[in-house]
């Protein structure tokens, strides 16, 4: 990967994962999602995005299995199946987090049960936080690669010139 790509595709990692995160702000219970946003310079043209297991859930949302309140913008759909339903245990942990009291005698694994079978019947809209983000910077690459590419090939051609200039100093005998 040339130099001039390579610093595009760093900065528009780091653009998307700041404004991912400034996104998250609000939404983000723990900071653990947040904190886990991350980007790799691959090496090869490209830069991979990295984030907890469950942040493609929070960003796109999860479809439900009533066809009448489904989240149809979700990729995530739950196929109608039994056991489709989220963690309890991870909905229990976000209760404690929000400080969610439930109800009279109602303890916080019944009420993360009865929050996790909504979501799986009628889904859960996604935050968009990277996508949002991704949406927002994704334009602009395209230019400024091509940008960076003509400078790299620039660069090229004159290297190439001040080596035939060298050339044309030496005496063949």
């Amino acid at each position: 990967m040339g130099k001039e790509i390579e610093k595009v595709l760093v900065a528009f990692a780091k653009k998307v994962i700041s404004d991912a995160k400034r996104n998250l702000s609000s939404k983000n219970s723990s900071g653990k999602l947040s904190s886990s946003l991350k980007y790799r310079d691959s090496g090869e043209d490209a830069v991979a995005f990295f984030m907890e297991d469950y942040g493609p859930w929070v960003d796109q949302g999860r479809d439900g299995t009533d066809q009448r309140q489904r989240n149809k913008n979700s990729v995530f759909w739950t196929g109608g199946n039994r056991g489709d339903e989220p963690p309890t245990t991870s909905i229990s942990k976000w209760i404690k987090q929000k400080g969610i009291q439930p109800n009279n005698g109602q303890s916080i694994e019944s009420l993360a049960y009865i929050i996790g079978q909504k979501i799986a019947k009628k889904g859960i809209k996604g935050s968009m936080f990277f996508t949002n983000a991704w949406d927002k910077h994704y334009p602009q690459l395209r230019d400024d690669i091509y940008e960076a590419y003509l400078k790299e090939y620039d660069e090229e051609i004159d290297r190439m010139f001040d080596e035939m200039n060298n050339l044309d100093n030496i005496k063949i005998t």
